[in-house]
């Protein structure tokens, strides 16, 4: 896996659509945060980090005035996080999410999708991975915002960004050879084509998520 790139400095403009009314922003959800929150957030945080490697992955500076689409949530590693789309000049689609941890404003995830590709280019700023995977347009074109707002599974039941690996099994009898199959998630989500069958003592990831003994 290549090691991340350094994030450079750079200063880009965001506006925030606002779409709640009155009567939304009266009802409590602990999954979501409400409009000031989103301003705090950006203001404190991702400007400083998020933001700026953004632009600088892209190599321009971005118009976001599109991004409407916030919640938040919670990681494997009990972070409170920011999950947000990130949607380009002239885009109809989503073109990626950006995950930043809400208390400290650290940069923690980062996915672009490139669809005509079929490919998403994964960033995890914890373990210092960067990579690309195959994934369908159905995989892309799931609203994730939306599936943290309809109550999706904790960390403990499935994994929140990140290989997974499920119990191993020998390969053939008395072979003395064991395997896992191992697939790549974002928020929750399985992304199929990530499946594979790997050895036990060659798993992917620097920290993949085990389920089962040995």
């Amino acid at each position: 896996m290549n090691r991340l790139k350094p994030i450079l400095s750079a200063l880009i403009f965001i506006l925030i659509v606002g779409c709640s009314n009155e009567n939304e922003a009266e009802i409590k959800d602990e999954n979501l945060i409400n409009e000031e929150s989103i301003d705090k957030s950006l203001t404190d945080y991702a400007y400083d980090e998020a933001l700026a490697y953004l632009s600088f992955y892209f190599d321009a500076n971005l118009d976001l005035s599109n991004l409407a689409a916030y919640a938040e949530t919670s990681d494997d590693w009990s972070n409170n996080v920011v999950l947000t789309e990130v949607i380009l000049e002239g885009s109809s689609n989503v073109d990626g999410y950006v995950v930043i941890e809400r208390d400290q404003g650290t940069l923690l995830y980062f996915a672009h999708y490139k669809r005509t590709e079929n490919k998403i280019h994964l960033f995890d700023f914890i373990d210092n991975e960067d990579f690309l995977l195959g994934s369908s347009t159905n995989f892309m074109n799931i609203d994730l915002i939306d599936y943290i707002e309809n109550d999706p599974p904790q960390s403990e039941e499935r994994r929140f960004w990140g290989w997974s690996c499920g119990p191993s099994y020998e390969v053939s009898p008395g072979s003395g050879q064991y395997n896992r199959t191992c697939c790549y998630h974002i928020v929750w989500q399985e992304i199929t084509e990530s499946c594979d069958t790997f050895a036990v003592d060659n798993l992917p990831g620097t920290r993949p998520r085990i389920e089962g003994n040995f």
